[in-house]
């Protein structure tokens, strides 16, 4: 004869086993919730197509065709051009350091193509949104700065040497295990020291 705990065993195992045992019905459960978060994300994403993409590429279509491709044209190769010129005959340039009398490479936001959006409702922001109206009906403020949306990787650290420089950019992998990566050839030969370590032999100027 069995002993109970093997017979629990058992009932455990023809339950998990079964379809319409416990495991079928947590199946059952992860793939119902597995579908209606697809639908919402593709109602969100719908919705978000129609609010806000498709509203502001039918801005810039008007804006654009106030201007004929040849202008465009000879607009940016112009700007091309003058950046050409002064990378040829000056020392260099810089991001960080401007020098306007040489070359301003902010002077062409004057005529960027620009429209307007502040009037448009973004659906992803409705949760952000929501709590921040709660606030402000509560006489509390609505929050530490006008964010609106998640904090995001600074742009000044997308080059490959700010990255690495960070453990999360080098240490890290897609799935968040630990790994460290070599660094690349190109970052080992910008940091190469090329002092002479000599205690004996040493310039004497």
């Amino acid at each position: 004869s069995l002993s109970p705990s093997h017979i629990i065993q058992l009932n455990i195992s023809a339950g998990m086993e079964d379809s319409l045992g416990i495991m079928g019905e947590s199946q059952e459960t992860l793939s119902h919730r597995k579908k209606v978060v697809g639908e919402k994300q593709r109602a969100l994403h719908q919705e978000w197509q129609t609010q806000v993409f498709d509203k502001i590429q039918e801005r810039l279509d008007k804006a654009l065709s106030k201007t004929s491709p040849r202008e465009t044209e000879a607009r940016l190769q112009a700007q091309m051009d003058d950046f050409l010129r002064t990378g040829n005959t000056k020392a260099g340039i810089y991001r960080d350091v401007i020098c306007e009398q040489d070359y301003d490479p902010l002077s062409t936001r004057s005529r960027t193509l620009k429209v307007q959006t502040g009037d448009l409702f973004d659906p992803l922001k409705r949760d952000w949104i929501k709590a921040r109206n709660e606030r402000l009906n509560m006489g509390l403020s609505a929050g530490t700065s006008g964010q609106l949306a998640r904090d995001t990787f600074d742009t000044k650290m997308w080059s490959e040497q700010n990255v690495h420089s960070t453990p999360y950019g080098h240490c890290v992998d897609k799935t968040g295990a630990y790994v460290v990566h070599p660094l690349s050839q190109s970052v080992l030969e910008q940091r190469r020291s090329k002092l002479v370590m000599d205690h004996y032999n040493y310039p004497n100027r």
